[in-house]
């Protein structure tokens, strides 16, 4: 039998997205539900990743509770695949209507500010909410998005998920070139730029600098988003999400730090961490559980200089 190409699968893969756009969002939200149990109870897509992430982060918590952020997860987790069709077909709005969905800037003033000002940002955030959708505030308020982004392996799913982000003003740059991105943007003279950092994300072993507590466990992160921050003198916000329903959210920037203030890598690091944990106390089913976040450990990896 003969195999598809890459090229078939990613064409396959538009086409059904865009298919999903079009559906009404009852039905959407139906085939949510549906996704749910296939994912949950089905397939059981990565079960003990899950279960064993929540165990080591929140210990104080008996079995149910455990369950229930399980449940919850698995839904956020269904809806939020639908959701990107939502997204390719442009039926997301940044502003809030009352139907249809929709990403809430709480404090439009704050990017008004830094816009004013001709400010370029960088944003700091986690995989935590529909974070793919969180460019669209950032467009509305007049910024141009270079949204880092690691590759995939497959270069099939690579090309197809770098398809669905890019829009017009949102440029997906490899996390390879982000200096060369950077650059290139302050010399040509356009519009201010956002840098989107996912930064929850866990460096290779080869790539990792700093260790902190984060959610009970010695966790490594990346410090790159700090240093450029330091480098350009870019303002750094952080970025959190509530969800309010199926493709519909609400989104907050708070500042971290601005050029001029204390502190070193280390510290903007480390605030950026305590303000993600704080939201995933919140809300913890939002963040990405399904992610082997832990698979270093502290003792196993010595510091790179």
């Amino acid at each position: 039998m003969k195999v598809s190409s890459p090229r078939i699968t990613e064409k396959v893969g538009r086409v059904l997205l865009r298919l999903v756009a079009c559906l009404p969002y009852s039905i959407l939200a139906l085939k949510a539900r549906f996704l749910r149990f296939l994912l949950q109870h089905i397939i059981r897509y990565r079960v003990s990743v899950i279960r064993n992430n929540l165990h080591n982060s929140f210990p104080e918590l008996e079995d149910q509770q455990i369950r229930n952020i399980t449940n919850q997860y698995y839904h956020h987790l269904a809806e939020m695949v639908l959701e990107i069709g939502l997204f390719v077909g442009n039926r997301i709005k940044p502003k809030e209507s009352q139907r249809g969905a929709c990403m809430v800037n709480e404090d439009p003033q704050l990017l008004e500010t830094y816009l004013a000002k001709k400010s370029n940002l960088i944003i700091m955030m986690g995989h935590y909410g529909n974070w793919e959708w969180s460019p669209l505030p950032l467009v509305q308020a007049g910024y141009r998005i270079l949204g880092i982004y690691k590759p995939q392996t497959d270069p099939t799913m690579d090309h197809l998920m770098k398809w669905v982000r890019e829009k017009p003003g949102v440029k997906a740059v490899p996390m390879k070139e982000t200096l060369r991105a950077i650059l290139s943007a302050v010399e040509d003279g356009g519009p201010p730029f956002a840098l989107i950092l996912i930064s929850d994300q866990i460096p290779a072993a080869g790539d990792i600098h700093f260790w902190t507590r984060f959610l009970n466990q010695e966790t490594a992160f990346f410090t790159g988003g700090a240093k450029l921050a330091r480098r350009f003198q870019l303002p750094v916000i952080y970025a959190s999400q509530k969800k309010e329903g199926f493709g519909r959210y609400r989104i907050n920037f708070n500042t971290l730090w601005n050029p001029g203030d204390p502190g070193d890598e280390e510290d903007i690091t480390k605030t950026f961490v305590s303000r993600l944990e704080k939201s995933i106390q919140d809300d913890a089913h939002l963040w990405l559980w399904s992610h082997r976040r832990w698979k270093y450990q502290r003792e196993d990896i010595p510091l790179t200089p």
